[in-house]
């Protein structure tokens, strides 16, 4: 089950002046909250950082907590789970946007602002076209998306595994009387 984390609550927990996270020191000390809610988040699910109620985050404190959180999180190191930012204020989304493209990434971080979904950061048109269709459909299986798009289904299978390992879409293994297949989801 995905795990959702308000950070408004955070901002009243590290008794900051809310309703908004600046300063990479905050950042630093947030980053540590965030890890300890992922570790909590099970398995193959998502933990969700709500910005609801928060006017702004900076670029220093987006940087220090989440970012860096997701980088790790790309690479591995908390097994497969997920991250999913939502409900950011457009401005706080700008400087999402400029704390990535300082990092020089090369991946996207996945945003939901009440139905919209942004990739923020470097991702692959073909990838992104992927991703916004996951997204439409809920769910999507190699087959499905090669029969979808009309390309090959090693194509359709590399397009969807890149995704999971860039921590876009969950994968989940399932069978059916012709073997095992792999159906992707989107992270909500």
């Amino acid at each position: 089950m995905n795990r959702t984390f308000k950070l408004a609550d955070l901002a009243r927990s590290l008794d900051v002046q809310y309703p908004d996270l600046l300063t990479r020191d905050l950042g630093r000390r947030a980053f540590s909250c965030f890890e300890r809610e992922l570790r909590q988040t099970p398995e193959c699910q998502t933990l969700i950082l709500d910005g609801k109620d928060i006017i702004l985050f900076d670029s220093s404190f987006f940087d220090e907590a989440i970012l860096n959180l997701f980088v790790k999180i790309v690479a591995g190191e908390y097994g497969n789970r997920f991250l999913l930012l939502c409900n950011i204020s457009n401005d706080s989304l700008v400087n999402v946007e400029g704390a990535i493209k300082r990092r020089n990434l090369k991946n996207a971080i996945p945003i939901k602002n009440h139905a919209k979904w942004h990739f923020v950061g470097t991702l692959e048109p073909n990838l992104e076209e992927t991703a916004r269709l996951i997204v439409r459909r809920g769910q999507l299986t190699a087959r499905e998306l090669a029969d979808h798009l009309k390309i090959g289904i090693n194509n359709a299978s590399n397009r969807l595994r890149r995704l999971h390992e860039l921590r876009l879409a969950k994968r989940e293994e399932l069978s059916s009387e012709s073997g095992l297949y792999h159906q992707y989801s989107a992270l909500d």
